[in-house]
């Protein structure tokens, strides 16, 4: 019996298959929800982070909101603002030298890929329609104090200089008032109002420039003849009144 066995060995039934059968069906399993899964995957869209909501808002805004979160606000356009102006004057600097990076070995600036649509940019950010109804706007109110008052100890303060908003931004805003302030001095009733567009004429332009550009406007003015005598007479002592002040202003030594 044992000759037999050897000789003429029995097949494999199902019995002896059981455990090897199993295992299969159990990759096969693994492997088909594999498949599943990945196809799942790949037609559910993928998740991305939801986008921020710019904080830009309209000046409407500010009247919907606390003074904390205004302050706030007005910080974050500032911040903004300054990147916004370092960025483009470096981009302005290679559009002025396309080929040209500077001293010394580098590579070169590469010439601006969208030329136009970045100088209809610059001619939007820069338009003198809009810049010249702001300057108006603040050159009205350059000498309205601060509506709201805190303690240097609170958080949340807004510094303006001279406690004027209007003149502080003016400031900010350089040379580009200066046309409108100078003919602006002339029309001017309010003593007070003319007293910080003089002194606005100092912060832009210093007290050297400040006083050619008002004695060359009371010159024009002298010059019209457009003028009535009184409203020539009136303007001139405007403007000699502006140059008096200017004169009694110190001006900053730069070293």
């Amino acid at each position: 019996m044992a000759i037999k066995r050897c000789l003429f060995p029995e097949r494999n039934t199902f019995r002896g298959l059981h455990f090897p059968c199993a295992v299969l069906i159990l990759l096969t399993c693994v492997f088909t929800a594999g498949l599943q899964t990945a196809r799942t995957d790949e037609a559910e869209p993928k998740k991305t982070r939801p986008e921020q909501e710019c904080f830009i808002k309209p000046l409407t805004f500010f009247n919907e909101v606390s003074w904390k979160e205004a302050v706030d606000i007005s910080s974050e356009y500032h911040r903004a603002l300054n990147q916004f102006d370092s960025t483009n004057w470096s981009m302005l600097r290679k559009y002025q030298a396309p080929g040209f990076s500077g001293l010394g070995s580098g590579p070169l600036n590469p010439p601006v890929k969208n030329e136009d649509a970045m100088i209809m940019l610059l001619g939007y950010m820069h338009s003198g329609n809009r810049i010249g109804e702001l300057i108006e706007a603040l050159l009205d109110k350059i000498n309205q104090k601060q509506k709201t008052y805190y303690f240097p100890s609170k958080r949340y303060k807004l510094f303006c200089r001279e406690q004027r908003p209007a003149y502080h931004a003016l400031c900010y805003m350089g040379p580009n008032v200066v046309h409108a302030t100078l003919r602006k001095i002339g029309q001017e009733q309010e003593k007070e109002n003319r007293y910080y567009m003089a002194k606005l004429l100092f912060q832009v332009l210093r007290k050297k420039f400040a006083l050619l550009y008002l004695e060359d406007q009371q010159e024009q003015v002298a010059a019209n003849d457009k003028l009535t005598a009184a409203q020539k007479t009136e303007a001139l002592a405007r403007y000699s009144e502006a140059i008096a002040a200017v004169k009694e202003m110190e001006d900053r030594v730069r070293h």
